[in-house]
C-alpha cells in the first residue's frame, strides 16, 4: 500500500521540480551520447578502465592490477562499481557510464538539499553554475575516480551541513564518507575535520560526541580493508598507499611547477563569469556595506567552513592538479547561487531576464566546448589505431619503446617523481587496447637489443627509428606515427 503511495507521489513530484527535471534530461542525453564517440584517451581513463578489466578477468576483487602489477595507490570500490556495467561488455560506453551516473547523482544533490534548505531558485542557479564549469563537464563523460569521490564527500558534506546530528544522519554521513575514502583514499578525511567546526561555530554542545562517533564509525569501516592489505603487501603497501601517494604528494610537487595562484586561476575559469560576484560581494564586506548577519542564511557559514577548510589542505599541498579541486565545486556553486541570490533580488526584471539567459548561455556554451554534441566522427588516435591492430594477432605480450618526451621525464626528471608514475608508460591505453602485456622499454639501446636478438612483436614511434640502428625494418603495421614489427 505504502508503495502505491510513493509511486502515486512522482508526478507531483516531477511537476513541483519541473525545471530541474528538464535539465536533468537533456543533460543525461547529451552525457550518454558522448560515450561512445570516442576511445579511451587521457592518462585516468585507460589507466582505471584497465583496473576494472583486471579486476573482472583475475578474480582479484582487493587489489588492483596493471598489466599484470599490483597497484598499491588506491582502494578498490571503484573498480567493485564498474562490474556492474562491465556485465555488458568491456568497452568505452560501459566503462564511462559510471562517471555520467555519478555526475547526474551530484546534480540531484546540489538540487534537492539546497531547494529544501535554501529556496528552488538557489537549487537552480546552483545547478546551472556547476553545469557550466568545464572541469566538471569534462571529466562528467571520462573514466576517472574524482566524481565518484566528488558524490560520497558532498553527500557527506550535505548531510553535516544541513540535516542536524541525529543518530540516523550521523550514521549516513559516516557511510558516505567511508565510502568516499575506499573510492580513492585517504585525502577524503579532510571534510572530517570540518565538522567540529561548524559544531563550535554554531555553539553546539554535543561536539565531542558527535565527532567521536562519526570518526568511530568511520575509522571501523575503513580500516578492515587497510589492514589486509598490510597483512599481504607489508611495507610495499604502507610505501606506496600512505609514502608515496599521499605524504609525497603533499610535501613535494610530482608534476611540472605550478605557481602560488594555480587553484584560483583554476577557479577562477571554471566558475567565470561568477566569481565576479564574490569579488564584489567582499568589497562590499569590507566597506561594511553589507552585514553579514543580515545577509546570511541560515546554512551558509557551514557551507562556506565546508568549502574553506578542505580548499585551504589543498592550497597547501605541493602537488596541485586541477581535479583535485573537484569536491569543492558543488559546494563553491551553492556558495556562488546564494550570493547571486542576494542580488538577483534588488535586480529590476529586465536584469534579472538578462541575468537568467547568461547563465543558461554559459551552460550551453561549456557544453559546446567540452563535450561537441554535434561531432559525430570518431577521433582515433595513431596510438590507439595500433593496439587495437595488436590486439587481433595471437601474441601474448609485445614490446614498447616509450616516446622520447617521457623517456627524458625518466632518466632526468625535472621534479620529484615517485616509482607509480613509470608503471604506466606515457600510453597507458596500451593495455587496455591491445588485450596484452607490454614490456615498457625507457631506453632505445636496450629496445634495439632486444630487437636484434628476441623474436616477438616490437612498437616504437617513427621518430625513434634513428635510435635503431642498422637493423632492418619490417613493418607488418604502420602509421603516421607508429611502426610495428614482427621478429
Amino acid at each position: 500500500m505504502s508503495i502505491k503511495i510513493y509511486i502515486r507521489h512522482i508526478p507531483v513530484l516531477i511537476n513541483k521540480h519541473k525545471v530541474f527535471f528538464l535539465i536533468f534530461c537533456l543533460t543525461s542525453v547529451l552525457f550518454i551520447g558522448f560515450l561512445y564517440r570516442d576511445p579511451l584517451s587521457d592518462w585516468d581513463e585507460c589507466i582505471y578502465a584497465e583496473y576494472a578489466k583486471e579486476m573482472k578477468l583475475t578474480g582479484n576483487f582487493w587489489t588492483y592490477t596493471w598489466n599484470g602489477n599490483p597497484i598499491l595507490e588506491k582502494p578498490p570500490l571503484y573498480g567493485w562499481l564498474m562490474q556492474i556495467p562491465y556485465l555488458w561488455g568491456i568497452n568505452e560506453f560501459t566503462s564511462r557510464i559510471s562517471s555520467v551516473i555519478f555526475s547526474l547523482g551530484i546534480l540531484t544533490l546540489i538540487y534537492f538539499f539546497a531547494s529544501k534548505y535554501m529556496s528552488r531558485k538557489i537549487a537552480l542557479m546552483a545547478v546551472l553554475i556547476y553545469l557550466a564549469s568545464p572541469t566538471n563537464l569534462n571529466y562528467a563523460v571520462k573514466v576517472n575516480t574524482d566524481i565518484g569521490f566528488t558524490f560520497w564527500l558532498n553527500l557527506y558534506a550535505f548531510l553535516i551541513i544541513f540535516s542536524g546530528r541525529r543518530l540516523l544522519t550521523l550514521s549516513v554521513a559516516a557511510f558516505s564518507l567511508t565510502l568516499a575514502t575506499l573510492h580513492k583514499g585517504l585525502s577524503s578525511l579532510f571534510f572530517l575535520s570540518v565538522m567540529p567546526v561548524i559544531d563550535i561555530y554554531q555553539r553546539k554542545k554535543q561536539v565531542s560526541s558527535n565527532f567521536l562517533l562519526l570518526f568511530v564509525i568511520v575509522f571501523s569501516l575503513i580500516i578492515p580493508w587497510h589492514i589486509y592489505q598490510f597483512l599481504i603487501w607489508k611495507n610495499g603497501f604502507s610505501n606506496t598507499y600512505l609514502t608515496e601517494h599521499l605524504f609525497i604528494r603533499f610535501f613535494n610537487n610530482i608534476f611540472l611547477h605550478k605557481n602560488l595562484f594555480y587553484y584560483p586561476v583554476v577557479l577562477a575559469r571554471d566558475f567565470f563569469p561568477w566569481w565576479m560576484i564574490l569579488v564584489i560581494f567582499c568589497y562590499q564586506y569590507f566597506r561594511k556595506e553589507i552585514k553579514l548577519s543580515q545577509f546570511y542564511e541560515k546554512y551558509f557559514p557551514n557551507v562556506f567552513l565546508m568549502t574553506a577548510i578542505p580548499g585551504l589542505f589543498f592550497m597547501a599541498a605541493r602537488t596541485q592538479v586541477k581535479w583535485y579541486l573537484m569536491p569543492l565545486y558543488p559546494l563553491i556553486s551553492i556558495l556562488l547561487a546564494v550570493i547571486l541570490n542576494r542580488y538577483f533580488l534588488k535586480m529590476n526584471l529586465k536584469l534579472q531576464t538578462v541575468i537568467k539567459i547568461l547563465l543558461i548561455s554559459n551552460v550551453i556554451y561549456s557544453f559546446l566546448l567540452i563535450i561537441q554534441p554535434f561531432r559525430f566522427k570518431k577521433n582515433v588516435s595513431p596510438s590507439t589505431e595500433s593496439f587495437r591492430y595488436i590486439n587481433n594477432l595471437p601474441q601474448k605480450s609485445f614490446n614498447y619503446l616509450v616516446e622520447s618526451n617521457y623517456r627524458q621525464i625518466y632518466n632526468k626528471p625535472p621534479v620529484r617523481t615517485i616509482p607509480a608514475q613509470f608503471i604506466y608508460g606515457e600510453k597507458p591505453c596500451s593495455v587496455f587496447y591491445s588485450g596484452k602485456k607490454v614490456n615498457l622499454f625507457y631506453h632505445p639501446d636496450e629496445f634495439a637489443a632486444a630487437l636484434e636478438t628476441k623474436s616477438g612483436l616490437y612498437l616504437f614511434s617513427k621518430s625513434d627509428k634513428s635510435l635503431l640502428g642498422k637493423i632492418t625494418l619490417k613493418y607488418i603495421f604502420q602509421n603516421e606515427d607508429y611502426g610495428l614489427i614482427l621478429r
